[in-house]
């Protein structure tokens, strides 16, 4: 089982790679050509900021979905809830692999926020 886990996230790992160099790439090399004297201290404030929002956003993402899963032991009438959201998630999750793009509906609802 440990090593289904580990072997796991390191395939999650090395497909993310492509995802990090994309999306923190630009800003790590405009960083890292400010000034040459603050730049290294630039990109340390900026990899611990980034390290920091990581951690706490899927600190409450967990906190919220251990808290429905509770719920959903707990009380008979959420459990439909909680596998509908399983469910759910799981197709979405298709849907993007098969799609290899973001749904119209999820694409506009995220420009919202």
């Amino acid at each position: 089982m440990q090593t289904a886990l580990a072997a796991t996230a390191f395939i999650m790992g090395l497909a993310g790679g492509p995802h990090c160099v994309a999306m923190c790439g630009a800003a790590c090399a405009g960083i890292g050509r400010t000034s040459a004297g603050q730049s290294t201290r630039a990109l340390w404030v900026f990899q611990a900021g980034r390290l920091l929002g990581y951690s706490a956003l899927g600190a409450v993402v967990a906190m919220s979905m251990q808290g429905l899963g509770w719920l959903s032991v707990h009380s008979a009438a959420l459990r439909p809830v909680w596998t509908l959201f399983h469910v759910a998630a799981a197709l979405l999750g298709l849907m993007l692999l098969w799609q290899a793009r973001q749904p119209i509906w999820l694409e506009n609802s995220a420009r919202k926020v």
